[in-house]
C-alpha cells in the first residue's frame, strides 16, 4: 500500500483533473520569500507562461508574503501535472534568483529551503514548497463566489490594503473590470454537466443542441464582502446567446 500524503489523510485530492480548482501553494515553514517584489514578479511572469503554453486557465489568484490562493483550470484535463511543473519551474527559478541576484537573506534562505529538502525522500537541492495543494473543487456558483471573495480579501485581512483592487498582486481589479499586472481568465460560471458546445441548455435531460434554445453565459455577480454571498435567484428566460440574462437577488 502507497504512503498516504497529508493531502489524502486531510480529504483534499483533486479528483477530476478537468474541473476547476480552489488552490493553496505554500511555502515551506512559513518562509516570507514574497516580501520581495521580484520574487512576485517571477510568479506572474510562470503563471503568464502557463496561460500561453501550458494549458492554463488562470480564474482568480493572490499572491502573499508566504503563500499564493490560486482559482485554476487545466484545458489539457491534467491539473495535477499542470501544479507539479509549475511548482517545479517556480522553484527552480526563486532559488537561482536567490543565489544569483543581491539578497540579504540569501545564506538563511537557502539554509531553509535546503533543510526543508533535505526532511523529503525527493531528489532535491532545494524545496520551497511543500507538498500539499489543499484543491477544493468548485461545485457550485455560491461556492466559487465565497472562495473568490476569500481571495481578494486576504490582503484586505492582512491589512495591507483597504480595498480588494488595491492590492497589485491579486485578481481583484480584473474582476472589476480594470487592467491588472498579468491578462486572467475571468470565470463565468457555469454548471459543467449542464454545458454543451459552449453553452447551457435547459433542461439538461433534453440537451441535443437543437431541441432547446442556449441560454448564454453569465457573469456571476461578484462582491469583496467577506461573508459569503447567499445564492442568487436566477430567472433565465428562453434566449438566444446574445440577449443578458436578468439577475435578481
Amino acid at each position: 500500500m502507497g504512503k498516504m500524503t497529508y493531502a489524502d489523510r486531510a480529504g483534499y485530492k483533486i479528483r477530476d483533473q478537468a474541473a476547476t480548482h480552489f488552490l493553496t501553494f505554500t511555502v515551506v515553514g512559513r518562509i516570507d520569500i514574497f516580501s520581495r517584489k521580484r520574487y512576485r514578479d517571477i510568479m506572474l511572469e510562470s503563471l503568464d507562461f502557463c496561460r500561453k503554453n501550458k494549458g492554463l486557465q488562470l480564474n482568480a489568484n493572490v499572491i502573499m508574503s508566504n503563500h499564493i490562493h490560486f482559482i485554476w483550470t487545466s484545458t489539457d484535463k491534467n491539473l495535477s501535472g499542470l501544479i507539479r511543473d509549475f511548482k517545479s519551474h517556480t522553484s527552480k527559478r526563486l532559488t537561482a534568483s536567490i543565489q544569483e541576484e543581491p539578497e540579504s537573506r540569501r545564506d538563511w534562505l537557502l539554509h531553509l529551503f535546503r533543510f526543508h529538502a533535505n526532511q523529503t525522500n525527493a531528489n532535491e537541492i532545494f524545496r520551497v514548497w511543500t507538498g500539499d495543494n489543499h484543491p477544493e473543487e468548485i461545485h457550485s456558483a455560491p461556492f466559487f463566489t465565497t472562495k473568490l471573495n476569500c481571495i481578494h480579501q486576504n490582503p484586505v485581512r492582512n491589512g495591507l490594503v483597504a480595498n480588494p483592487a488595491s492590492y497589485l498582486y491579486s485578481s481583484a481589479s480584473n474582476y472589476e473590470g480594470r487592467k491588472g499586472l498579468i491578462d486572467i481568465d475571468i470565470l463565468h460560471w457555469q454548471p459543467r454537466s449542464f454545458q454543451l458546445r459552449g453553452c447551457i441548455m435547459s433542461p439538461p435531460e433534453t440537451c441535443d443542441n437543437t431541441k432547446q434554445p442556449c441560454i448564454p453565459h453569465f457573469p456571476f455577480p461578484i462582491s469583496h464582502s467577506p461573508l459569503p454571498i447567499p445564492p442568487y435567484s436566477l430567472n433565465l428566460p428562453h434566449a438566444t446567446p446574445q440577449i443578458p440574462i436578468s439577475l435578481k437577488r
